[in-house]
Protein backbone atom coordinates (compact mmCIF):
# COMPACT_ATOMS: atom_id res chain seq x y z
CA UNK A 1 0.00 0.00 0.00
CA UNK A 2 2.74 2.49 0.98
CA UNK A 3 4.63 1.76 -2.26
CA UNK A 4 1.58 2.74 -4.32
CA UNK A 5 0.68 5.93 -2.44
CA UNK A 6 2.16 9.40 -2.71
CA UNK A 7 2.97 11.65 0.20
CA UNK A 8 0.93 14.80 0.74
CA UNK A 9 0.65 16.73 -2.52
CA UNK A 10 -0.43 20.34 -3.14
CA UNK A 11 -1.30 21.51 -6.62
CA UNK A 12 -3.41 20.52 -9.62
CA UNK A 13 -4.37 16.97 -10.64
CA UNK A 14 -6.92 15.40 -12.98
CA UNK A 15 -9.34 12.57 -12.22
CA UNK A 16 -12.60 10.90 -13.23
CA UNK A 17 -15.66 11.49 -11.05
CA UNK A 18 -16.56 8.03 -9.68
CA UNK A 19 -19.72 8.65 -7.66
CA UNK A 20 -22.75 10.88 -7.39
CA UNK A 21 -22.04 14.41 -6.09
CA UNK A 22 -23.55 15.11 -2.67
CA UNK A 23 -24.07 18.71 -1.51
CA UNK A 24 -25.07 19.02 2.15
CA UNK A 25 -24.18 20.74 5.43
CA UNK A 26 -22.06 23.36 3.71
CA UNK A 27 -19.88 20.82 1.93
CA UNK A 28 -19.69 19.18 -1.50
CA UNK A 29 -18.31 15.64 -1.58
CA UNK A 30 -17.71 12.86 -4.11
CA UNK A 31 -15.19 10.16 -5.12
CA UNK A 32 -12.71 10.25 -7.98
CA UNK A 33 -10.68 7.54 -9.73
CA UNK A 34 -7.94 7.42 -12.41
CA UNK A 35 -6.09 10.22 -10.63
CA UNK A 36 -3.22 11.72 -12.62
CA UNK A 37 -0.70 13.53 -10.46
CA UNK A 38 2.65 14.83 -11.79
CA UNK A 39 2.22 12.61 -14.86
CA UNK A 40 1.67 9.49 -12.74
CA UNK A 41 -1.61 7.53 -12.71
CA UNK A 42 -2.36 6.65 -9.09
CA UNK A 43 -3.61 3.19 -8.17
CA UNK A 44 -6.27 4.18 -5.64
CA UNK A 45 -9.37 6.36 -5.58
CA UNK A 46 -9.81 9.49 -3.49
CA UNK A 47 -12.60 10.98 -1.42
CA UNK A 48 -12.93 14.66 -2.37
CA UNK A 49 -14.57 17.34 -0.28
CA UNK A 50 -14.98 21.05 -0.96
CA UNK A 51 -16.17 23.44 1.72
CA UNK A 52 -19.12 25.40 0.41
CA UNK A 53 -22.38 24.25 -1.21
CA UNK A 54 -21.56 24.46 -4.90
CA UNK A 55 -23.78 23.93 -7.93
CA UNK A 56 -21.61 21.37 -9.75
CA UNK A 57 -21.52 21.51 -13.55
CA UNK A 58 -20.00 18.01 -13.66
CA UNK A 59 -21.46 14.54 -13.15
CA UNK A 60 -20.31 10.98 -12.52
CA UNK A 61 -18.06 9.83 -15.37
CA UNK A 62 -16.78 13.33 -16.25
CA UNK A 63 -13.05 14.12 -16.25
CA UNK A 64 -12.22 17.06 -13.99
CA UNK A 65 -9.21 19.11 -12.92
CA UNK A 66 -8.90 19.69 -9.19
CA UNK A 67 -6.75 22.15 -7.32
CA UNK A 68 -5.92 21.59 -3.68
CA UNK A 69 -4.34 19.12 -1.27
CA UNK A 70 -4.15 15.36 -1.93
CA UNK A 71 -3.18 13.25 1.11
CA UNK A 72 -2.72 9.51 1.56
CA UNK A 73 -5.11 7.74 3.91
CA UNK A 74 -2.83 6.88 6.88
CA UNK A 75 -2.68 3.29 8.10
CA UNK A 76 -3.19 2.62 11.80
CA UNK A 77 -3.25 -0.76 13.49
CA UNK A 78 -6.75 -2.16 14.06
CA UNK A 79 -8.29 0.86 12.35
CA UNK A 80 -11.59 -0.41 10.92
CA UNK A 81 -12.20 2.89 9.10
CA UNK A 82 -8.93 2.49 7.22
CA UNK A 83 -9.61 -1.11 6.16
CA UNK A 84 -13.15 -0.29 5.03
CA UNK A 85 -11.64 2.36 2.73
CA UNK A 86 -9.05 -0.14 1.52
CA UNK A 87 -11.87 -2.55 0.63
CA UNK A 88 -13.31 0.19 -1.61
CA UNK A 89 -9.83 0.89 -3.07
CA UNK A 90 -9.85 4.39 -1.54
CA UNK A 91 -6.33 5.52 -0.73
CA UNK A 92 -6.56 9.31 -0.58
CA UNK A 93 -8.45 12.26 0.78
CA UNK A 94 -8.55 15.47 -1.25
CA UNK A 95 -9.44 18.89 0.10
CA UNK A 96 -10.12 20.79 -3.13
CA UNK A 97 -10.23 24.54 -3.58
CA UNK A 98 -11.72 24.32 -7.08
CA UNK A 99 -13.02 21.80 -9.63
CA UNK A 100 -13.13 22.43 -13.38
CA UNK A 101 -14.78 20.04 -15.85
CA UNK A 102 -12.43 19.05 -18.67
CA UNK A 103 -14.61 16.59 -20.61
CA UNK A 104 -17.88 14.71 -20.35
CA UNK A 105 -18.15 11.01 -19.77
CA UNK A 106 -20.53 8.30 -18.61
CA UNK A 107 -20.47 6.53 -15.25
CA UNK A 108 -18.99 3.04 -15.42
CA UNK A 109 -20.79 -0.18 -14.53
CA UNK A 110 -22.16 -0.77 -11.92
CA UNK A 111 -22.22 2.88 -10.80
CA UNK A 112 -24.65 3.73 -13.63
CA UNK A 113 -27.15 1.14 -12.37
CA UNK A 114 -26.73 2.25 -8.74
CA UNK A 115 -27.42 5.85 -9.73
CA UNK A 116 -30.48 4.84 -11.77
CA UNK A 117 -31.91 2.94 -8.80
CA UNK A 118 -31.29 5.88 -6.45
CA UNK A 119 -32.90 8.31 -8.89
CA UNK A 120 -36.02 6.12 -9.12
CA UNK A 121 -36.23 5.98 -5.33
CA UNK A 122 -35.95 9.76 -4.90
CA UNK A 123 -38.34 10.57 -7.73
CA UNK A 124 -41.06 8.31 -6.30
CA UNK A 125 -40.57 8.81 -2.53
CA UNK A 126 -39.84 11.52 -0.01
CA UNK A 127 -36.16 11.86 0.92
CA UNK A 128 -36.51 10.04 4.29
CA UNK A 129 -38.18 6.98 2.74
CA UNK A 130 -35.78 7.00 -0.22
CA UNK A 131 -32.78 7.01 2.15
CA UNK A 132 -34.11 3.96 4.04
CA UNK A 133 -34.94 2.12 0.78
CA UNK A 134 -31.47 2.93 -0.59
CA UNK A 135 -29.91 1.30 2.48
CA UNK A 136 -32.22 -1.73 2.30
CA UNK A 137 -31.56 -2.31 -1.41
CA UNK A 138 -27.90 -1.33 -1.83
CA UNK A 139 -26.51 -1.22 1.71
CA UNK A 140 -25.70 2.48 1.19
CA UNK A 141 -26.56 4.23 4.49
CA UNK A 142 -25.12 7.61 3.47
CA UNK A 143 -28.54 9.20 2.89
CA UNK A 144 -30.08 8.23 6.24
CA UNK A 145 -30.48 11.02 8.77
CA UNK A 146 -28.01 10.65 11.68
CA UNK A 147 -30.78 10.72 14.27
CA UNK A 148 -32.78 8.05 12.42
CA UNK A 149 -29.73 5.78 12.13
CA UNK A 150 -29.01 6.21 15.87
CA UNK A 151 -32.55 4.99 16.63
CA UNK A 152 -32.22 2.05 14.24
CA UNK A 153 -28.87 1.02 15.75
CA UNK A 154 -30.19 1.37 19.33
CA UNK A 155 -33.16 -0.88 18.49
CA UNK A 156 -30.84 -3.68 17.32
CA UNK A 157 -31.87 -3.41 13.66
CA UNK A 158 -28.69 -2.00 12.10
CA UNK A 159 -28.02 -5.39 10.47
CA UNK A 160 -31.13 -4.92 8.33
CA UNK A 161 -29.43 -1.98 6.58
CA UNK A 162 -26.31 -4.01 5.71
CA UNK A 163 -26.87 -6.21 2.67
CA UNK A 164 -26.15 -9.68 4.03
CA UNK A 165 -27.57 -13.18 4.29
CA UNK A 166 -31.06 -11.83 4.92
CA UNK A 167 -31.11 -10.06 1.54
CA UNK A 168 -29.18 -12.62 -0.51
CA UNK A 169 -31.23 -15.53 0.90
CA UNK A 170 -34.50 -13.74 0.10
CA UNK A 171 -33.33 -13.00 -3.45
CA UNK A 172 -31.93 -16.51 -4.02
CA UNK A 173 -35.07 -18.17 -2.61
CA UNK A 174 -37.35 -16.05 -4.81
CA UNK A 175 -35.29 -16.74 -7.94
CA UNK A 176 -35.04 -20.46 -7.19
CA UNK A 177 -38.80 -20.67 -6.54
CA UNK A 178 -39.58 -19.02 -9.90
CA UNK A 179 -37.10 -21.24 -11.79
CA UNK A 180 -38.49 -24.41 -10.21
CA UNK A 181 -42.04 -23.32 -11.06
CA UNK A 182 -41.14 -23.00 -14.74
CA UNK A 183 -39.37 -26.39 -14.49
CA UNK A 184 -35.78 -25.24 -15.07
CA UNK A 185 -33.17 -27.94 -14.41
CA UNK A 186 -31.65 -27.72 -10.89
CA UNK A 187 -28.08 -27.43 -12.27
CA UNK A 188 -29.06 -24.58 -14.60
CA UNK A 189 -30.99 -22.96 -11.73
CA UNK A 190 -27.82 -23.11 -9.62
CA UNK A 191 -25.85 -21.24 -12.32
CA UNK A 192 -28.56 -18.59 -12.87
CA UNK A 193 -29.07 -17.89 -9.15
CA UNK A 194 -25.32 -17.77 -8.46
CA UNK A 195 -24.69 -15.31 -11.32
CA UNK A 196 -27.59 -13.04 -10.37
CA UNK A 197 -26.77 -12.98 -6.65
CA UNK A 198 -23.12 -12.23 -7.55
CA UNK A 199 -24.26 -9.30 -9.71
CA UNK A 200 -26.41 -8.08 -6.82
CA UNK A 201 -23.36 -8.21 -4.53
CA UNK A 202 -21.52 -6.14 -7.16
CA UNK A 203 -24.31 -3.54 -7.03
CA UNK A 204 -23.76 -3.45 -3.26
CA UNK A 205 -20.02 -2.75 -3.76
CA UNK A 206 -18.95 -6.28 -2.79
CA UNK A 207 -19.37 -5.80 0.93
CA UNK A 208 -17.96 -8.64 3.03
CA UNK A 209 -21.42 -9.61 4.31
CA UNK A 210 -22.94 -9.81 0.81
CA UNK A 211 -19.97 -11.80 -0.55
CA UNK A 212 -20.16 -14.20 2.39
CA UNK A 213 -23.84 -14.77 1.71
CA UNK A 214 -23.31 -15.26 -2.05
CA UNK A 215 -20.52 -17.82 -1.55
CA UNK A 216 -22.44 -19.77 1.11
CA UNK A 217 -25.62 -19.77 -0.97
CA UNK A 218 -23.69 -20.94 -4.05
CA UNK A 219 -21.98 -23.77 -2.14
CA UNK A 220 -25.23 -25.02 -0.59
CA UNK A 221 -27.12 -24.80 -3.92
CA UNK A 222 -24.24 -26.63 -5.66
CA UNK A 223 -24.51 -29.44 -3.10
CA UNK A 224 -28.28 -29.63 -3.61
CA UNK A 225 -28.03 -29.58 -7.43
CA UNK A 226 -25.41 -32.33 -7.59
CA UNK A 227 -26.73 -34.49 -4.75
CA UNK A 228 -23.84 -33.85 -2.36
CA UNK A 229 -23.90 -33.53 1.41
CA UNK A 230 -24.49 -29.99 2.67
CA UNK A 231 -22.09 -28.69 5.30
CA UNK A 232 -22.87 -25.15 6.47
CA UNK A 233 -19.72 -24.73 8.55
CA UNK A 234 -17.52 -25.71 5.58
CA UNK A 235 -19.32 -23.22 3.34
CA UNK A 236 -18.79 -20.48 5.97
CA UNK A 237 -15.09 -21.38 6.17
CA UNK A 238 -14.72 -21.37 2.39
CA UNK A 239 -16.34 -17.93 2.19
CA UNK A 240 -13.87 -16.55 4.76
CA UNK A 241 -10.88 -18.09 2.96
CA UNK A 242 -11.88 -16.74 -0.46
CA UNK A 243 -12.60 -13.21 0.80
CA UNK A 244 -9.32 -13.00 2.75
CA UNK A 245 -7.31 -14.38 -0.18
CA UNK A 246 -8.42 -11.50 -2.37
CA UNK A 247 -8.83 -8.89 0.40
CA UNK A 248 -6.55 -9.69 3.35
CA UNK A 249 -7.52 -6.50 5.23
CA UNK A 250 -11.07 -7.91 5.50
CA UNK A 251 -10.00 -9.68 8.70
CA UNK A 252 -10.12 -6.26 10.41
CA UNK A 253 -13.32 -4.99 8.74
CA UNK A 254 -16.26 -4.53 11.12
CA UNK A 255 -18.69 -5.84 8.48
CA UNK A 256 -16.60 -8.97 7.88
CA UNK A 257 -16.27 -9.77 11.58
CA UNK A 258 -19.93 -9.15 12.42
CA UNK A 259 -21.17 -11.10 9.40
CA UNK A 260 -19.11 -14.22 10.05
CA UNK A 261 -19.46 -14.21 13.83
CA UNK A 262 -23.25 -13.78 13.62
CA UNK A 263 -23.57 -16.81 11.31
CA UNK A 264 -21.23 -18.79 13.55
CA UNK A 265 -23.49 -17.81 16.46
CA UNK A 266 -26.47 -19.30 14.62
CA UNK A 267 -24.59 -22.56 14.09
CA UNK A 268 -23.61 -22.71 17.77
CA UNK A 269 -26.66 -21.42 19.66
CA UNK A 270 -29.77 -21.55 17.45
CA UNK A 271 -30.80 -25.16 18.09
CA UNK A 272 -30.47 -25.02 21.92
CA UNK A 273 -32.39 -21.72 22.05
CA UNK A 274 -35.07 -23.07 19.72
CA UNK A 275 -35.52 -26.25 21.80
CA UNK A 276 -35.81 -24.20 25.00
CA UNK A 277 -38.35 -21.88 23.36
CA UNK A 278 -40.44 -24.77 22.04
CA UNK A 279 -40.57 -26.33 25.52
CA UNK A 280 -41.98 -23.11 26.91
CA UNK A 281 -44.52 -22.83 24.07
CA UNK A 282 -45.70 -26.44 24.55
CA UNK A 283 -46.21 -25.87 28.26
CA UNK A 284 -48.21 -22.68 27.71
CA UNK A 285 -50.23 -23.78 24.65
CA UNK A 286 -49.15 -26.73 22.46
CA UNK A 287 -51.36 -25.67 19.52
CA UNK A 288 -50.36 -22.01 19.28
CA UNK A 289 -48.54 -21.45 15.97
CA UNK A 290 -47.71 -17.82 16.80
CA UNK A 291 -45.80 -19.02 19.86
CA UNK A 292 -43.71 -21.39 17.72
CA UNK A 293 -42.86 -18.61 15.28
CA UNK A 294 -41.97 -16.31 18.18
CA UNK A 295 -39.68 -19.02 19.60
CA UNK A 296 -37.95 -19.35 16.22
CA UNK A 297 -37.42 -15.59 15.79
CA UNK A 298 -36.22 -15.25 19.41
CA UNK A 299 -33.77 -18.14 18.97
CA UNK A 300 -32.38 -16.53 15.84
CA UNK A 301 -32.07 -13.09 17.46
CA UNK A 302 -30.48 -14.44 20.64
CA UNK A 303 -28.01 -16.55 18.63
CA UNK A 304 -26.72 -13.73 16.44
CA UNK A 305 -26.73 -11.03 19.11
CA UNK A 306 -25.04 -13.06 21.85
CA UNK A 307 -22.26 -14.05 19.42
CA UNK A 308 -21.70 -10.46 18.25
CA UNK A 309 -22.11 -8.64 21.60
CA UNK A 310 -18.34 -8.40 22.28
CA UNK A 311 -17.69 -6.95 18.81
CA UNK A 312 -20.64 -4.55 18.96
CA UNK A 313 -19.57 -3.34 22.39
CA UNK A 314 -15.98 -2.86 21.27
CA UNK A 315 -16.59 -1.13 17.94
CA UNK A 316 -19.74 0.89 18.73
CA UNK A 317 -19.56 1.35 22.50
CA UNK A 318 -23.13 0.16 23.07
CA UNK A 319 -25.11 -3.02 23.69
CA UNK A 320 -28.57 -3.11 22.05
CA UNK A 321 -31.25 -4.54 24.37
CA UNK A 322 -34.40 -4.34 22.22
CA UNK A 323 -33.26 -6.75 19.49
CA UNK A 324 -35.73 -9.58 20.26
CA UNK A 325 -38.81 -7.33 20.14
CA UNK A 326 -37.64 -5.27 17.16
CA UNK A 327 -36.54 -8.28 15.09
CA UNK A 328 -39.81 -10.12 15.76
CA UNK A 329 -41.89 -7.23 14.38
CA UNK A 330 -39.61 -6.06 11.59
CA UNK A 331 -37.81 -9.07 10.01
CA UNK A 332 -40.89 -10.65 8.34
CA UNK A 333 -41.67 -7.33 6.61
CA UNK A 334 -38.04 -6.83 5.53
CA UNK A 335 -38.06 -10.28 3.88
CA UNK A 336 -41.24 -9.32 2.01
CA UNK A 337 -39.81 -5.94 0.95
Amino acid sequence: YDANCIKDYNGEFTATVASEIIVENGRTKFYVSDISCDGKILKYKAFVYIYGELEPDFNAGDVVKLSGKLASNPHKKFDSYYVSNRAKKIGYFANADSVVKLSEGKPAFPLNIQMTIKKLLYVNNDSYTAGICQALLLGDKGAIDDGAYENIAASGLAHVLAVSGLHITALAAALYFILRKIKVNSKISFVIVTVLTFLYSMLCSFTASSLRAVIMTAVLMFASAFGLKKDSLSSLSLAAILIMLFRPTAVMEVGFLLSFVSVLGIFMFYKPFERAGMKVVRKISPKREIGKKLATVCALSFSTNIATLPLVGYFFGRIPTLFVISNFFVLPYVMFM
